[in-house]
C-alpha cells in the first residue's frame, strides 16, 4: 500500500499503530474506525489512562482481507 504507514511485510507482525495510522492503513476515516472497534469487528488495545486506542498491525491486516475482502 504506497504511502502507507507500514510496509507490507511479515504476517505475524504486530507493532502498534494509532488510530490516525492504523485508518490510513485501511484507508477509512478515524471515525469509522472507532465505530468498527466499538461494534467488536476491530480489536484493539486501551492503553492506561486516557484509554488510547492501539492496533496491532497483523489485526488491521485480518480486517482488510475478512471484513473489507481485499487481498495483501
Amino acid at each position: 500500500m504506497e504511502g502507507s504507514p507500514v510496509s507490507e511485510g511479515r504476517e505475524g507482525d504486530d507493532r502498534m499503530l494509532r488510530v490516525t495510522e492504523a485508518s490510513q492503513f485501511l484507508s477509512v476515516s478515524a471515525k469509522t474506525l472507532r465505530k468498527w472497534t466499538d461494534q467488536g469487528i476491530v480489536h484493539a488495545a486501551r492503553l492506561p489512562g486516557r484509554g488510547d486506542r492501539r492496533y496491532p498491525v497483523s489485526e488491521l491486516r485480518r480486517v482488510r482481507r475478512e471484513v473489507m475482502g481485499l487481498g495483501e
